[in-house]
């Protein structure tokens, strides 16, 4: 069976890219699967047919990927735009059969856009498949396109990395105790409510530091995280780690947190679609604080092995944080609970679900 897939990119610093690397690397080890991969940004994969960016691009694309797919078994686009709209152009004619996965924003924002609309409602309807990778994404999609079959299939994460041995190096010694932030430098990451909730927390954990991993989004943004960090005073107990690049290292900043906090906020229809790094977090035994009314629901249990709370309130994300850091039983129980959680997403089963999604539609077009 031969898979092409089309996605922006596979690279290990960004949700989509961690987990379209993950979906494709699972599916390559198998030996009866061989893999073809078309991306928007260049992420070193062996073979990767580079597409083009822009609104001339697009059509340009869509030569390159007809030919790509000739001799293709099944079309996978991770979300609609534009790639699940790509996947139905080029493929016209071709009688192939198409999965999209709805990873987030990329499959509900053109659903509300006048100029996309009536393309990504075309490409949600001609697919052979349909998935997304939580119940909030297909919640949201159903919303303006109600009555599609759309099977949710969550991210998952490697046995490797949940029985991975902690470490502690000395770059992390210096920062202990800390409550630990992944994700990208970005405005959706609700920056501008977890630091102001770590200061409260700060005044009754006088030692404790807030540890932040993630790449530069954009200059507004970064410099409006180290204006909120300058405001509550917080220079020296707030610290950005841009050059974590390695998966044995972010396994070791999780291994040695206290607890994982991330208030994730929707920006219009521009969502948090899962919250990968939360199952991360689970793994290596953290309790956790996620945003209610986004992906994250499907990323953890609230009062099982952390706390939801609304996404801009920041007194209610103190208090969580202050209610697990307080008590020793309650943290420990989330801990041993959060890695029971994280043992039913193991990614070898989650491809299985895949590989089904798979039969079941190239039997259907035989």
């Amino acid at each position: 069976m031969k898979i092409v897939f089309l996605t922006h990119n596979i690279k290990h610093h960004n949700g989509g890219g961690v987990f379209s690397r993950a979906l494709i690397d699972g599916l390559s080890s198998r030996p009866e699967v061989k893999v073809s991969v078309c991306v928007s940004v260049s992420s070193g994969f062996l073979g990767e047919h580079i597409l083009r960016l822009g609104f001339l691009g697009f059509f340009a694309n869509i030569i390159t990927i007809r030919k790509i797919i000739r001799d293709a078994d099944i079309i996978h686009a991770i979300d609609v735009f534009p790639y699940g709209i790509l996947a139905v152009c080029a493929s016209y004619g071709l009688k192939k059969p198409i999965v999209i996965t709805a990873v987030g924003s990329g499959s509900i924002l053109p659903l509300y856009a006048w100029h996309l609309k009536l393309f990504a409602v075309y490409a949600l309807h001609y697919a052979s498949a349909l998935t997304a990778i939580s119940d909030f994404v297909k919640r949201e999609i159903l919303k303006k396109v109600p009555g599609l079959a759309i099977d949710v299939i969550h991210p998952g994460i490697s046995e490797a990395w949940m029985s991975a041995v902690p470490k502690v190096s000395s770059r992390l010694q210096k920062y202990k105790p800390y409550i630990l932030t992944v994700g990208s430098l970005r405005w959706r990451k609700g920056f501008e409510a977890s630091i102001p909730a770590f200061a409260k927390v700060k005044k009754t954990f006088p030692s404790l530091r807030y540890v932040i991993v993630g790449k530069k989004h954009n200059e507004i943004m970064y410099k409006r995280i180290f204006d909120c960090i300058a405001m509550h005073n917080l220079q020296g107990s707030v610290h950005v780690l841009e050059s974590v690049d390695s998966e044995e290292e972010l396994r070791a900043l999780y291994q040695n947190a206290e607890l994982f906090l991330l208030l994730s906020r929707n920006a219009g229809h521009d969502v948090e679609g899962f919250g990968m790094v939360f199952l991360e977090a689970a793994s290596q035994g953290l309790s956790v604080i996620g945003s209610r009314d986004c992906g994250v629901e499907d990323a953890m249990i609230d009062g099982k092995n952390g706390f939801l709370v609304h996404e801009k309130n920041i007194d209610e994300a103190a208090e969580a944080t202050l209610r697990i850091l307080q008590n020793g039983e309650l943290k420990k129980r989330f801990s041993e609970e959060s890695r029971k959680f994280a043992k039913n997403f193991l990614w070898d089963d989650k491809i299985l679900e895949y590989e089904c999604v798979y039969k079941r539609i190239t039997s259907q077009s035989l």
